[in-house]
């Protein structure tokens, strides 16, 4: 993917590049990541030799997070949108517990290792955020392989390591439960149809969520001058979805 990506930026992403006040999108640096692995020595042998690392190096979160330092020096936000069952297309019955706990690593265990490595030079009031799915607390069928269970376990990591980190480091912690949305990673769920909709109120297409939707919701959370406290919000509505924990402003006090 991060070839894939450099030759994306290449080409260039056309319209979708072009920001509010008419100006075009520049991204300044690019780095080899995989959220799999919390340090380079977790990384294994086949992987540092299969062909889409050949070449590569320094892409553990450890690694990634002591160069963005290096680079940059603090980081105002950091944005976790990654998620991974290597058998999201089994039901819950038929998961094998390596795919189970592949979920959950990938999906769940991936942001407390970045918050672990990124939180200590994240600036004073800063946000980390997270992106959920309503099948962490409502049965989605078809969206399988543990899915369901890292979702949940993201959402109750979102609740520790707001009051954890908040205390810590003076950063806040928030998850954004999109609502249904046409993203390619459901589209390769075969029943996403099934997926999207239950547990949903068999929304209407106009009350999908679209990427400019979530952008802009999780860009008026992420700056340190934002007055939004950590918390779970879903972004079809402005009512809290869940209460996280009291804004760290005021629980250190």
């Amino acid at each position: 993917m991060y070839k894939k990506f450099l030759d994306m930026i290449d080409k260039g992403f056309g319209e979708d590049a072009i920001l509010q006040d008419g100006s075009t999108l520049k991204i300044d640096k690019v780095y080899p990541f995989d959220g799999l692995y919390s340090t380079v020595e977790e990384v294994p042998e086949s992987v540092k030799q299969h062909k889409h690392y050949v070449g590569l190096s320094g892409y553990d979160i450890k690694s990634v997070a002591e160069q963005v330092k290096k680079d940059y020096g603090k980081v105002d936000y950091l944005i976790h949108s990654l998620a991974n069952g290597p058998e999201v297309e089994k039901p819950l019955l038929e998961v094998s517990r390596k795919g189970y706990l592949g979920a959950s690593s990938s999906s769940a265990y991936s942001l407390i290792a970045m918050v672990q490595q990124f939180g200590p030079f994240m600036t004073s009031g800063g946000s980390a955020i997270s992106i959920s799915y309503i099948a962490a607390e409502k049965c989605v069928p078809g969206y399988g392989g543990g899915m369901s269970s890292a979702k949940a376990a993201l959402e109750s990591d979102t609740r520790v390591l707001a009051w954890e980190a908040g205390r810590k480091w003076g950063i806040r912690i928030n998850c954004i439960s999109a609502g249904p949305a046409k993203t390619r990673a459901a589209n390769a769920i075969k029943k996403v149809g099934t997926a999207l909709f239950i547990g949903c109120g068999q929304v209407s297409s106009n009350d999908l969520m679209c990427r400019p939707r979530m952008a802009s919701l999780a860009s008026s959370i992420a700056p340190s001058s934002s007055t939004l406290p950590t918390r779970l919000l879903p972004a079809a509505s402005s009512r809290p979805m869940m209460s996280a924990l009291p804004p760290w402003r005021s629980a250190r006090t």
